[in-house]
């Protein structure tokens, strides 16, 4: 369900751990970051 509210935001939408690693972005993020989908956390 959250990813459905996330994905439905044309707004940024991120979490981050402790460690400020992304566990969740939604597409508008990862498209200010300049990220594709899936890969803004990676690496």
């Amino acid at each position: 369900m959250l990813r459905a509210v996330t994905e439905g935001s044309t707004d940024y939408v991120s979490a981050k751990d402790l460690q400020g690693r992304y566990l969740l972005i939604n597409e508008a993020g990862a498209r200010i970051l300049g990220r594709p989908v899936g890969g803004a956390g990676q690496g």
